[in-house]
């Protein structure tokens, strides 16, 4: 049904919501996080595993905040995520950065908004930040350790509605290109492949 629900929305106009199979954020977190993006006013596919809330695996979607969006949002236990990434309606990809889903974004060339949870995905946020430009972070309130709704909802915006996500976009345009250019036979990812292979097998 998340597929239909696309097909009926306009060319980016979608932000795809995934923190990945594993990662999980807290209810209070989440709660600014839908908050933020029913504050920006953007339409959103938010996927929610059952165990998508610390500390607490049997947590539900806030239905109530959902039901503040109108029909804009939609909410779904699982998605195809190559699927979805390549669907003309998603404009924008927010993620826990983990490296599948980052390579999976540059190679679809959506721009990223960053909410990076444990291990190397605070590396990857920063590569997707400050060396590839193709992604935005969010700044913690000092008081509460959270990211405030109203952060997450301006941030949104700056990506979306601005010159300076204009800019993201195009970078991660470019990151598309360049991650087809190397998967072809004359492409760099493909003879870095078939030399490891060759020094393996002899």
């Amino acid at each position: 049904m998340h597929m239909l629900w696309l097909d009926s929305q306009p060319d980016l106009s979608v932000l795809y919501v995934s923190f990945g199979s594993l990662a999980s954020v807290t209810l209070p977190q989440l709660e600014e996080l839908v908050a933020g993006i029913l504050f920006s006013k953007h339409r959103f596919l938010w996927v929610f595993r059952p165990n998508h809330v610390k500390d607490a695996p049997s947590a539900t979607f806030p239905e109530d905040l959902l039901s503040k969006s109108h029909g804009r949002g939609y909410v779904t236990h699982w998605a195809p995520q190559l699927k979805v990434l390549s669907h003309p309606s998603i404009s924008a990809f927010l993620t826990h950065c983990g490296w599948n889903a980052t390579l999976e974004a540059l190679s679809h060339g959506l721009p990223m908004l960053c909410l990076p949870l444990s291990a190397d995905q605070f590396l990857n946020a920063k590569l997707i930040i400050e060396e590839w430009k193709v992604g935005l972070g969010f700044a913690e309130s000092k008081e509460s350790g959270l990211i405030g709704r109203e952060e997450i909802g301006r941030v949104i915006q700056i990506l979306l509605e601005t010159k300076e996500g204009e800019c993201l976009q195009n970078n991660a345009n470019y990151s598309r290109d360049v991650c087809a250019r190397n998967c072809l036979p004359e492409g760099q990812a493909f003879k870095n492949i078939d030399s490891f292979f060759s020094v393996q097998l002899g």
